[in-house]
């Protein structure tokens, strides 16, 4: 029997990271127009085979390293034996693809293309840049060696935004790429989702709340969100950071160190999946620093949410966020960050009016729905070809 896609990566349900979440989101659209497998690692207490919302989800065996030294960021999946998965997987599909460069090799993309099946592949992260010295210059070196190894054999390529084809990908193989955006459940992220709990528990009254949802790592920013808030001064405002890192002890620190403490709350409680759409409603402004995001599915999560977004400048960030919808500021500027963060919070007009216009725009172009058409579109063209 021929199926017809084989989607690979090294992580899915239920891990749910961002790329997870995408071809989650997809698959379960696309089920009724293609016979989709999604090829991924097994981790404890998940079976080796089985179907989630009509998708046929077969696991390799494999060890996950949860803690990995600068710059590889965790976690990792060391799986001997994916090669013979693959192989035997892209066989039977008429369609292999990739959703990460970074944890295959050149080798396994040619045994796919040996055995005579097109070749697929999602950029989900561009080219490392503006990270760290040493980020940088690991990822910039692989997408150079490996990585254009890799794009050379692909028949099709995907981009999450056009900023990172640019960056990541040469001209030539512009030809065969086309941009897909990342989406957003807009009824499960609304304006009407009951956010009282989350003041209630952060015992948060009247101030205003600016929110940020991220990794606590280096090239998300925080720190200069943290330095921001301490040039407002007085202002009448709290802000929250939902996540957690190896950067959150630091973080606390330099909270502590600007005198802010009790304007800066660490919230790296898990919360369940049905809970997070309150998480934005308590908010009244988000704001993502990041000094590399190649997409920011946190950012299309808030607009959905009617929250006026503060981004900086840098990625696909600057792709989603437009001037009818929120701020874009100059990364590692707090300055310039808290000058937005002032105007926002001094305008509840300008923030309402922002909020709409962001939802509008997630409603025009960034639903799922919207999403899994392009990609249905992006397989009928492959298979026909």
């Amino acid at each position: 029997m021929e199926r017809d896609i084989l989607m690979v990566n090294p992580f899915f349900i239920p891990y749910l990271g961002g790329t997870e979440k995408v071809i989650y989101e997809i698959s379960k659209r696309l089920v009724n127009d293609f016979d989709i497998t999604v090829l991924t690692t097994r981790w404890k207490g998940t079976k080796k085979e089985e179907y989630i919302d009509g998708i046929r989800v077969v696991r390799a065996g494999a060890i996950v390293i949860k803690k990995l030294p600068h710059p590889l960021p965790p976690p990792y999946a060391l799986a001997p034996g994916k090669r013979n998965y693959i192989m035997k997987e892209s066989k039977t599909h008429r369609i292999t693809h990739f959703h990460n460069r970074f944890f295959y090799n050149p080798l396994d993309f040619f045994l796919v293309k040996k055995v005579g099946k097109k070749l697929a592949l999602t950029l989900h992260n561009s080219r490392p840049e503006g990270i760290d010295p040493v980020t940088d210059l690991v990822g910039s070196t692989y997408d150079d060696t490996v990585g254009k190894m890799i794009f050379e054999k692909c028949d099709y390529i995907t981009a999450v935004s056009r900023d990172t084809m640019e960056k990541t990908l040469d001209e030539e193989f512009w030809a065969k790429t086309k941009v897909i955006y990342n989406g957003v459940d807009e009824k499960k992220f609304n304006p009407k989702a009951d956010g009282s709990w989350v003041r209630d528990r952060l015992e948060i009254s009247d101030e205003i709340v600016v929110l940020t949802v991220a990794r606590l790592v280096e090239q998300k920013g925080i720190k200069y969100l943290i330095d921001a808030v301490q040039k407002l001064g007085d202002y009448p405002l709290k802000l929250v950071i939902k996540g957690d890192g190896p950067k959150k002890n630091s973080l606390i620190k330099r909270a502590k160190k600007l005198g802010i403490e009790d304007k800066v709350i660490f919230f790296d409680e898990k919360i369940p999946e049905q809970d997070l759409p309150g998480l934005y409603t308590a908010a009244d402004m988000f704001v993502l620093p990041s000094l590399y995001e190649p997409f920011g599915l946190v950012v299309t999560e808030a607009m959905a949410s009617g929250l006026p977004v503060i981004a900086s400048r840098v990625g696909g960030l600057k792709e989603v966020v437009t001037p009818e919808t929120g701020f874009l500021f100059e990364p590692r500027n707090p300055d310039d960050l808290a000058g937005k963060i002032a105007l926002l919070a001094s305008d509840k007009g300008l923030r309402k009016n922002m909020g709409r216009a962001g939802r509008k725009r997630i409603l025009d172009i960034f639903t799922w729905d919207k999403i899994a058409k392009e990609y249905k579109l992006f397989y009928q063209r492959a298979l026909e070809l």
